[in-house]
């Protein structure tokens, strides 16, 4: 008869034994996962470039103008209306800081003195209560409430949507914007809204 020392020894191996088989043989032995290739979609175009027109209301003007006046750095060095120019190329286009409070009359004035016949461009701040649609070439369209709009510039701090006027705007004037918008990539990259 076997000895029962012999006999633990040897259930215990055997009880280990069968332990690392069952632990290994699932892993050794398992079925193998077939790769289906997953079918590419190709990438839907998201840039969009359009132009569209909406009636806005202007609630505050700006401190800065876009001034086309030939040598205007040198007429505006000592004026109280001006308080600060960048030239943007050439001797003719120039990025305005207005003095505060400036009325848009004291500047075209100044403007007419100094240089003649120029054109001149006012920052402000507008709103519409129409959406805004913008199209492009082919008719995709792009709109724009006046909620998104409003929610966007209370975001962002702004008094209403930054703007261009003609310098014969005033706070509360209705005026009839254009609209361009560009999208690359899904991200809005610029958008504009001038009164012509």
């Amino acid at each position: 008869m076997v000895e029962r020392k012999t006999l633990i020894y040897w259930g215990t191996i055997l009880f280990i034994g069968f332990f690392f088989l069952e632990f290994f043989v699932p892993l050794l032995y398992a079925p193998s996962a077939t790769v289906t290739p997953t079918p590419t979609v190709a990438p839907e175009d998201t840039s969009f470039q359009g132009t569209g027109h909406v009636m806005s209301v202007v609630n505050a003007l700006g401190s800065s103008a876009f001034v086309s006046c030939p040598g205007f750095d040198s007429l505006s060095a000592n004026s109280t209306l001006v308080k600060g120019v960048i030239s943007l190329g050439g001797n003719s286009t120039y990025s305005v800081e207005l003095a505060q409070n400036v009325s848009s009359e004291a500047f075209s004035g100044f403007l007419a003195l100094k240089c003649g016949s120029s054109a001149f461009l006012r920052s402000a701040f507008v709103s519409f209560n129409e959406s805004l649609v913008v199209k492009d070439a082919t008719g995709r369209q792009q709109v724009i409430t006046p909620e998104g709009a409003r929610s966007y510039a209370s975001s962002s701090g702004l008094s209403g949507l930054p703007a261009f006027v003609l310098p014969c705007a005033k706070e509360g004037a209705v005026l009839n914007l254009t609209a361009s918008l560009n999208i690359q990539g899904g991200q809005v990259t610029d958008f504009r809204l001038i009164e012509e």
